[in-house]
């Protein structure tokens, strides 16, 4: 910020600083470090536990949330609409940062994402 430069009594100069508000600029998150996903078995068929890591750039607001997405490997298409949301596995007070996904197909491989949501939206 640059001061402004005031005249005083008695010819001598003077700083005034101006104080201004201080606008801070949110953007999303960054995108979360996905630890390990490991896979199980349960009644409804084969498991993955997803655990991660907060990413270290929050974008300047709370993470809220965390949603995850999850796609066959071998699947012809991948675009965005193809993959399975989980939005919000994840809220805020929910404790570790782990989700498990539950009832799918055996023998099966699947690629695994996970995005920071806070309020000023969805992150990568």
């Amino acid at each position: 910020m640059r001061p402004n430069v005031v005249k005083v009594v008695g010819g001598l100069y003077g700083l005034l600083l101006v104080a201004g508000a201080v606008e801070t600029q949110s953007t999303v998150p960054g995108a979360p470090t996905i630890d390990t996903v490991t896979a199980g078995r349960n009644t409804s068929g084969l498991t993955l536990t997803v655990t991660w890591t907060a990413p270290s750039d929050t974008g300047g607001s709370a993470i809220t949330a965390y949603d995850v997405r999850y796609i066959e490997t071998a699947a012809d298409e991948t675009d965005d609409a193809n993959w399975t949301v989980v939005d919000d596995a994840w809220e805020s007070g929910g404790g570790a940062l782990t989700y498990t996904i539950s009832g799918l197909p055996d023998s099966t491989e699947y690629d695994v994402q996970v995005r920071a949501s806070s309020a000023t939206g969805d992150g990568a």
